[in-house]
């Protein structure tokens, strides 16, 4: 069944072949099993993806432009240019699916994440903050959950000839990962949706340079 429910949620195929099934089983997917629907609320609340704030928030200007920027790409409207507003709330921790993901300065360990963004390839990076803004479509609030990620940066192109030997061996294994540079490029901005699930990262001998394994954490659960 877990497996079941990932390939509906995350693989794009088999999301456009069936997407009557995918509709139909996210449906029974947020029934309570006390006996209620929560499908209407979780809809209605962005919380679809059972997505649950932690601790307090507090209102505060969104720094460093850069983040802004990216977050204002994200929500703009196109047709009346009006910009969101700089002022948000900012929180520290946040629970997915029920798992807990944290802030890099708050918590290291629950920072580093596999995430989509804009049809692009799963890509592992690490989150620098997180915020949730309101929108009013007319019949109430609703408080949507934003989270900057700043992704580590494929292997470079002048790497040695031997990790990236490694990191096609990694990769021929459905639970093997992959390798890539320890860098971080520029932040981007998601919806916490678009988390899909922590990794393990463990650092390569300095000999090969700033290089690190990514092992998803999901598609190891799969096998235990």
């Amino acid at each position: 069944a877990a497996n079941f429910v990932a390939l509906l949620r995350y693989d794009d195929a088999i999301r456009e072949t069936v997407p009557d099934l995918v509709k139909a089983y996210e449906k029974f997917a947020a029934e309570d099993n006390r006996g209620t629907r929560l499908a209407n609320l979780a809809t209605a609340s962005h919380t679809a993806d059972d997505i649950a704030l932690i601790g307090s928030r507090r209102r505060e200007r969104l720094e460093p432009d850069e983040i802004y920027s990216r977050y204002v790409t994200v929500v703009s409207d196109s047709q009346t240019h009006r910009l969101p507003s700089r002022y948000v709330y900012l929180i520290q921790k946040m629970a997915i699916r029920g798992v807990r993901y944290a802030k890099e300065s708050v918590f290291e360990r629950d920072s580093d994440v596999i995430f989509r963004q804009d049809g692009k390839p799963l890509r592992a990076g690490r989150i620098v903050e997180m915020f949730t803004a309101t929108s009013t479509p007319g019949d109430g609030t609703l408080v949507i959950p934003f989270i900057a990620v700043e992704p580590y940066s494929p292997l470079p192109v002048t790497v040695d000839k031997e990790i990236i030997a490694l990191d096609r061996v990694c990769r021929s294994f459905r639970v093997g990962g992959y390798l890539s540079s320890s860098r971080r490029g520029d932040v981007c901005v998601i919806h916490a949706a678009n988390i899909i699930c922590h990794f393990a990262k463990l650092k390569l001998e300095d000999r090969w340079g700033e290089v690190i394994h990514v092992l998803p954490l999901d598609r190891v659960g799969k096998f235990l």
